[in-house]
């Protein structure tokens, strides 16, 4: 929610503290600090707004600089209904950014930041159910703090100029907007997953959902990204049109989630779209353990997605219409999240420097009890994927890219995978097994093999287990170098092998 924007200086409750300080009033919205002595100061302020719950309140600006030398500083704070407050302490001569306390003392971590210069753009946010502080500058977080005060809503926010060390200067607060991170919609809860940056926020408007956020990725073992969720109760689905998606990275991810808890590195389930890379099934199915991909198909925003739950078994749905639904082929996962995941919209900007924007809408929650109702459960999950028949285990072993796939057909099989290789301390391939006991052996005819690198993989294997660090023992065909014998002795040490010329 956007508080106010483009304060303008007039309406500041100002404060003047040393003789050579001063106040200009220039055109439009900015204020004007010119400080010529040390210990000089001005103090400009406001408290015109308030906070009506908690939530995480961000302030962005940025400074024009002339004639800076010496000691000049700047600093923005908020200030708390208890009065207390924090500085964000911008020294310009020194290229250093800190926090300081109310009694102006170093408080958080002194970091330097090179090239404080003129147009420079400061984010200072405040997360008041903490008490937490993060700054940005230029995007780029450089503090994330958390102090010993007790929590307090922040109530107002101002400016100080200052010389120290007999320093000169003069600045320009512009562009001053102030923000509160979340509009939640109703009955649902908003917030940061894994401290992404830069911060994002959500609004509402009727039915339609604009969600901005920055973050690393949701993959590997912990994710950043922003969440609008509600929790189910047992078996429930969730289902939305993202209807639009901007390019922060052909991997921006926006979605459907079921999640087993906040923390980053918790169980998940998901159906992302992309930019660039189509519409994927992830999942983690362990606390901290490795992001994973079902199965992917082609697509882009707009799109309807959906999840589901039914007991322990999860689904991915899609629909061209918003209102009949069917599962995506390969989707279910037996995964384990407890009695009351947490269903909702996903959203990361795959890019650490930008935001990525997102409308959903048509956003349905299923099997949750809002309002005391109880809607129907989810669908129910689809049959096993087709080409892996029992005995047969069939599955992607270290999180390839592209995820892979098989089918049988009159005792034929046709795989595909990608991955990076079988080789080194851990694989990335598509493995087709069955476990035995004592001695025995395993025997194939490789028919035909696509040459999508010289060294491309496909044969036999014995394995001790599913882990991509496993030991293992393996004879492959390689497209552009022969037959490769190779062997990992233990599980996580490195890959030996030996080749044979190539032969048919």
């Amino acid at each position: 929610m956007l508080y106010a924007t483009n304060f303008d200086p007039t309406t500041f409750t100002q404060t003047q503290v040393g003789s050579s300080a001063s106040l200009t009033q220039g055109s439009g919205p900015s204020l004007l600090c010119d400080v010529g002595s040390a210990g000089s100061k001005l103090i400009a302020s406001a408290k015109n707004w308030t906070v009506a719950e908690p939530a995480e309140i961000w302030a962005q600006y940025s400074v024009s600089l002339s004639s800076v030398s010496g000691g000049y500083v700047a600093s923005l704070y908020f200030e708390g209904i208890g009065g207390n407050h924090r500085h964000l302490h911008i020294d310009f001569g020194a290229n250093q950014i800190t926090l300081r306390d109310p009694n102006y003392n170093n408080e958080g971590p002194l970091v330097s930041v090179p090239g404080l210069n003129s147009g420079s753009t400061f984010q200072f946010v405040v997360v008041d159910t903490s008490p937490r502080y993060r700054v940005f500058v230029n995007g780029t977080q450089v503090i994330d703090y958390t102090d010993s005060f007790a929590a307090s809503t922040p109530s107002g926010y101002g400016f100080d100029c200052a010389s120290q060390n007999n320093g000169t200067g003069s600045d320009a607060i512009t562009d001053f907007s102030l923000y509160s991170a979340d509009d939640c919609p109703t009955g649902w809860s908003c917030a940061e997953i894994g401290n992404p940056s830069p911060p994002g926020s959500v609004s509402v408007s009727g039915s339609t959902w604009t969600i901005q956020a920055g973050g690393g990725d949701i993959w590997g073992g912990s994710d950043q990204f922003r969440y609008v969720w509600q929790a189910l109760s047992g078996s429930g689905s969730i289902t939305a049109h993202v209807a639009s998606q901007t390019n922060s990275s052909p991997w921006a991810k926006a979605g459907v989630m079921l999640r087993a808890s906040t923390d980053p590195g918790s169980p998940d389930y998901q159906l992302l779209v992309t930019p660039g890379h189509g519409i994927t099934v992830q999942y983690r199915a362990t606390q901290g353990g490795a992001g994973a991909s079902a199965t992917t198909y082609s697509g882009a925003a707009p799109a309807y997605v959906g999840v589901g739950v039914s007991g322990s078994i999860f689904t991915a749905y899609t629909s061209t219409d918003g209102t009949t639904w069917s599962a995506v082929a390969g989707s279910s996962r037996t995964l384990t999240m407890g009695s009351a995941p947490l269903a909702g919209v996903a959203v990361t900007s795959h890019n650490t420097s930008a935001l990525s924007t997102v409308t959903a809408d048509s956003v349905t929650l299923s099997g949750s009890q809002p309002g005391g109702g109880s809607p129907p459960p989810p669908p129910p999950p689809p049959p096993p994927p087709p080409g892996c028949p029992s005995p047969w285990s069939c599955a992607d072993i270290g999180s390839p890219t592209p995820a892979g796939n098989q089918t049988l057909s009159g005792g034929t099989w046709s795989i595909q995978a990608g991955g990076s290789d079988i080789q080194s301390t851990a694989d990335h391939f598509r493995f087709i097994w069955q476990s035995f006991t004592g001695d025995g052996s395993v025997t194939a005819q490789v028919t035909s093999e696509s040459a999508s690198s010289p060294w491309a993989k496909a044969g036999v294997m014995l394995r001790a287990t599913a882990g991509s660090t496993s030991a293992y023992y393996a004879v492959f065909i390689t497209p552009g170098n022969g037959v490769d014998v190779q062997y990992r002795s233990a599980t996580g040490a490195g890959t030996n092998a030996f080749h044979v010329a190539a032969t048919t």
